[in-house]
């Protein structure tokens, strides 16, 4: 399950996802000064990555992720308030197939628009550095090493529960369904992200 292949530059796909990003969050990204920086590829999908530019942390970006068999495209807000700590807000519906480690906060609305996930995105943030207290540090890993480690780290979190492979089926098929549309304000932090809390 750890052996994952590692996300990878693909610069032949920058132009057909920058086309492909709707006018509306384009609009948006442009007055909260996201930037186009590179595209990748990873699995069965390529994404292209935003960063907001900002001399200081936290270190916001958006990915529009394609999915190569088709399927919807999905837009995702992420704040990394350290190496170890980010917020994730997203369209996507498969968000909560695994459970997330503590520090992978996570919140899924498919059906909000580019402002409401945007808001809800701010509002996640707010709630996780003066509600849950985390503090907000300079990131120093590059995307690439941050990309993996997070992947490794969310995979070794869902590996270390007992019986994971069993318990799979009802994470997929029923719960990953209860934290759609739930705000990370709204979400029961011990329950969903485990100890750490």
């Amino acid at each position: 399950m750890l052996c994952s292949p590692e996300a990878q530059e693909n610069a032949a796909s920058s132009a057909e996802l920058i086309e492909r990003l709707p006018e509306v969050y384009r609009a948006l990204l442009e007055s909260k000064g996201f930037r186009f920086t590179k595209a990748y590829s990873f699995h069965n999908t390529t994404f292209g990555l935003w960063l907001q530019i900002n001399p200081d942390p936290p270190l916001r970006s958006f990915i529009l992720l394609k999915p190569q068999g088709g399927g919807p495209l999905v837009y995702e807000f992420i704040t990394a308030f350290s190496d170890d700590v980010s917020l994730e807000t997203t369209t996507t519906r498969a968000a909560f197939v695994f459970p997330p480690p503590f520090g992978s906060f996570l919140q899924s609305f498919p059906s909000y628009s580019p402002e409401s996930l945007w808001k809800a995105h701010v509002r996640g943030e707010e709630h996780i550095t003066a509600t849950l207290g985390i503090p907000v540090k300079e990131c120093r890993l590059p995307f690439l090493e941050a990309f993996k480690q997070e992947i490794i780290r969310k995979l070794s979190h869902v590996a270390s529960l007992p019986f994971w492979a069993v318990r799979g089926v009802y994470w997929y098929s029923f719960k990953r369904f209860l934290l759609r549309n739930k705000p990370i304000w709204r979400q029961d932090i011990r329950v969903t992200y485990g100890a750490g809390s």
